[in-house]
C-alpha cells in the first residue's frame, strides 16, 4: 500500500512538472546545461529544431530583460509563461513581451455555447451543494 501511494505520488510529480515545447531537443543537445546556457545551446542547433521550439527561445529573446527582472530562476523552465502570464502584473512586462506571450482565450473565444454555460453552472451549483452538506453532517 505504502509503495502504491509512493508511486501515486510520482505520477502526480511527473504530470504536474511542467515541459517547454524544447524538452525533447534539450534532451538530445543541452542535457547539462541550465538558465540560459540551454538558450546558448540551443541556439546552436536551430537547423534541426521544431517550429514550436524556435518560437519559445524567440519568445526567451524577446523577454530577457523582463524573464531576468520578474522570473530570474525561470529562464527555459516549464515555469516560464506562468511566471509571465500569471505571476507578473501585465504592466509590468515590455510591450514586446506582451505581444509574444500566448493571449489568455475568453469564454466567447472557447466556443461555450449559453446552454454548455448554463450546464457547467449548474454542475457547479450541485457540487457546491453536496461539498455544503457533506460538512454539515461532519459538523463542519
Amino acid at each position: 500500500m505504502m509503495a502504491f501511494g509512493l508511486l501515486c505520488i510520482i505520477a502526480v510529480v511527473a504530470v504536474v512538472q511542467a515541459q517547454i515545447p524544447c524538452d525533447d531537443a534539450y534532451g538530445q543537445f543541452c542535457p547539462e546545461a541550465v538558465g540560459w546556457k540551454v538558450g546558448d545551446c540551443l541556439d546552436e542547433h536551430k537547423a534541426e529544431l521544431p517550429q514550436l521550439c524556435l518560437d519559445f527561445i524567440n519568445l526567451t529573446e524577446t523577454c530577457k530583460s523582463d524573464i531576468m527582472k520578474h522570473c530570474a530562476d525561470k529562464a527555459y523552465t516549464g515555469e516560464l509563461i506562468s511566471c509571465l502570464t500569471e505571476w507578473t502584473k501585465p504592466e509590468d512586462l515590455s510591450e514586446e513581451c506582451k505581444e509574444k506571450l500566448p493571449k489568455k482565450e475568453t469564454k466567447k473565444e472557447r466556443g461555450q455555447t449559453k446552454e454548455q454555460r448554463a450546464n457547467a453552472n449548474r454542475r457547479r451549483r450541485i457540487r457546491n451543494q453536496a461539498a455544503r452538506e457533506a460538512r454539515d453532517q461532519a459538523g463542519l
